[in-house]
């Protein structure tokens, strides 16, 4: 031991010595824990954008929070945020970011308000994340990034639960939010008359005339269910069996009355019986996919 302590101490002077007298060129300064976070932060940030959100929570267990500059806790709890998201714990999530209103930095808070937004549409809360994605706009004032911002909203409104936003308090205090709802609804809805849809979308114009999801109207005017080709094959689900096999037969004639009273061409049409139980169900209507069925009726 003694042996080696003096190797030790013998040879830390001359290491000393080396480092100070080498080319500038050549040293090798020590940075401290600034840049050394700011490593382990682009490099955590690049991993999430490469979607690897394991390996990226993985870089950020190498940060020390206390160290880190006002900026960088910022961006660490807005990775937090999102390595959160992309593992599928909205709420954890939310717990990580920053308080909305609290950041000044433009671009840290256009990133804060995304996610919370995205966060909010995970729970469940479509009008609340519809409201944060309009007040998103104060940090994005190009024309560009404001576009897809709202093309996040419209496309997210498409999986939302609706009939539960419009009725929320947000909904019934902002039109703003109450108006992108009500057109998302109007574009989900199934319209057999064009006319119908067209008077809807008129009413829609008259309660919001300078709203910014006008220029979603014209979207909505061609939707899928006016512009989808007839179905080749047809599959209608009703509970034949059972206590309720009277009504369902009923509809069944109903059905096929109106199905040959129709115009050609016409689909093929299948009559499955979903039973009585849960699993009756599930095994009709994976028969129905199975035998090529593209348009599905009931139960």
């Amino acid at each position: 031991m003694l042996l080696r302590c003096r190797v030790f101490f013998f040879a830390l002077p001359i290491l000393l010595l080396a480092a100070c007298t080498a080319p500038p060129g050549q040293r090798q300064v020590y940075t401290g824990p600034v840049q050394d976070n700011e490593m382990q932060l682009a490099l955590a940030e690049q991993t999430l954008a490469a979607g690897d959100s394991a390996q990226a929570s993985r870089t950020l267990s190498f940060i020390v929070p206390d160290e880190l500059e006002a900026a960088q806790r910022t961006r660490y709890q807005l990775l937090q945020a999102e390595i959160a998201l992309a593992e599928g714990t909205p709420l954890i999530a939310l717990q990580a970011l920053p308080p909305s209103g609290s950041l000044s930095d433009p671009p840290l808070a256009a990133r804060a308000e995304r996610s919370r937004a995205l966060a909010l549409f995970r729970t469940g809360d479509a009008a609340g994340a519809t409201r944060v994605l309009l007040l998103r706009e104060h940090w994005i004032p190009d024309p560009a990034q404001r576009t897809e911002n709202r093309e996040l909203l419209w496309q997210e409104l498409q999986d939302s639960d609706l009939n539960t936003a419009l009725g929320s308090p947000q909904a019934r205090s902002d039109p703003q939010v109450r108006g992108w709802l009500e057109l998302a609804m109007i574009h989900r809805s199934v319209w057999p008359s064009p006319d119908d849809l067209r008077r809807r979308l008129d009413e829609w114009r008259t309660a919001y005339p300078q709203h910014p999801g006008g220029e979603y109207v014209a979207r909505v005017w061609v939707p899928e269910s006016l512009t989808r080709k007839i179905p080749a094959a047809v599959a209608l689900l009703l509970p034949l069996s059972g206590p309720y096999a009277e009504t369902a037969q009923a509809i069944r004639d109903g059905f096929l009355s109106a199905h040959f009273s129709a115009a050609d061409p016409r689909p093929t049409v299948r009559i499955y019986d979903t039973g009585t139980t849960a699993d009756a169900l599930h095994r009709a209507y994976h028969r129905a996919l199975n035998e090529d069925a593209e348009f599905i009726v009931g139960p």
